[in-house]
């Protein structure tokens, strides 16, 4: 981790001694993705989860989190393109619901009563963000105050809990708690949710395709930058393994679930450049 800073700090350093170059510093949100999986081989699989005689469980699939993330860019312009290197704090969110119904014995009637009941949930993890960002512009207005531009970039996630240099890293956290039906029929009780969060590969690649825009003021100063992209990772990042123990009659029966993301998703950041440029003499 030293020598990823050390490096950016040296590239830091002659960006500042050099012409046509800017420093960007950023702020993003963004949306997260799972996806099934099988908890064997963890390999994805593009069907909901079957449903039983207890409850319901959906995966969100795409979701928000309302997480805020930093970041900086070192940026060289030529022309009408740019090139940008840069380091962020990210995070990726899985996202669950359940349904189903509780049951209640009410006295009075001596009747059993039956309450639809539906609860949902986003975990979240954080990594940093390692990124290399191609920048073309394409279209301004006529009075240039705005500037259009599209993107295209690389990188990696890196989390530095995963010691393995190669593979999967199956030391977990057990997450809080959630889901507690209760009773569900007069012999049937569901437990609380258990989940476990599995880390995966230390370094992550992902692909990244934007568009921005450059915003001027009447005077032609420059003001701030508004890009929105998308991130399409290369390989798993994260799993959850999800058990959820119903005991039906004194026989305990366990459902399991498994979920997947690889850091997939979109992106919208606000971003102001600082230029630096060469004193003439």
């Amino acid at each position: 981790m030293k020598l990823i800073f050390l490096i950016f700090n040296l590239i830091g350093s002659y960006v500042l001694a050099q012409s046509n170059f800017y420093i960007l510093p950023t702020l993003a949100t963004r949306t997260g993705s799972a996806i099934r999986a099988y908890s064997d081989n963890f390999k994805q699989v593009h069907e909901p989860f079957s449903s039983n005689e207890y409850f319901t469980l959906v995966n969100k699939g795409m979701n928000y989190s309302a997480n805020v993330n930093y970041g900086i860019q070192f940026g060289w312009r030529k022309e009408r393109k740019n090139y940008e290197v840069g380091i962020s704090s990210d995070n990726v969110s899985i996202s669950k619901s359940i349904t189903g119904f509780t049951y209640m014995f009410d006295s009075l009637t001596q009747q059993g009563q039956y309450t639809s009941n539906r609860d949902k949930n986003i975990d979240q993890k954080s990594f940093i963000r390692l990124s290399f960002l191609y920048g073309n512009e394409f279209f301004r207005t006529k009075n240039n105050r705005l500037v259009f531009r599209y993107s295209l970039g690389t990188g990696v996630f890196y989390t530095s809990s995963v010691n393995r240099k190669k593979g999967l890293e199956f030391n977990s956290d057990t997450l809080q708690p959630g889901f507690a039906f209760g009773n569900v029929s007069p012999t049937a009780y569901v437990s609380n949710m258990q989940t476990v969060a599995i880390s995966g590969y230390k370094f992550v690649p992902y692909l990244k395709f934007g568009l921005g825009t450059d915003l001027y003021t009447k005077k032609g100063a420059y003001f701030c930058s508004f890009d929105i992209s998308y991130l399409k990772g290369l390989r798993q990042l994260w799993f959850q393994q999800i058990v959820i123990p119903v005991n039906d009659s004194g026989d305990m029966k366990y459902f399991k679930y498994d979920l997947i993301t690889k850091g997939s998703g979109f992106e919208f950041q606000i971003s102001r450049k600082l230029n630096f440029m060469k004193s003439k003499t």
